[in-house]
């Protein structure tokens, strides 16, 4: 169907929703015990089918392609934290009123 001055889409994509009889057996020819099988989702069948992964193929392609990005280390120059009661340099806090004084003073 097309829309309104768009012509008809030649390209579809489609998402399985179910595993077929055909895609089990070709899967079992590939080596998946039918408990793996069960196991897999219509989407993963799809991967592994469309690429012919053998169980321990995908198993590397998952943890290649999956792996969590590592993040950089953060090397933020914060200012110190003042706790009440507590010091940093030559400020004291005061418990009471919680206002900075100068020990020097």
């Amino acid at each position: 169907m097309s829309h309104a001055g768009f012509p008809p889409s030649t390209n579809s994509a489609s998402i399985p929703f179910m595993i077929t009889s055909t895609s089990r057996q070709k899967l079992y020819e590939l080596e998946y015990t039918k408990d793996q099988v069960d196991s897999l989702s219509p989407s993963q069948a799809l991967i592994i089918l469309t690429h012919n992964f053998k169980p321990e193929t995908y198993g590397a392609y998952i943890r290649a392609t999956y792996q969590p990005k590592k993040t950089p280390e953060l090397d933020l120059d914060l200012p110190p934290v003042i706790q009440l009661g507590g010091s940093v340099g030559d400020e004291s806090v005061n418990d009471s009123s919680g206002s900075l004084s100068n020990e020097h003073d």
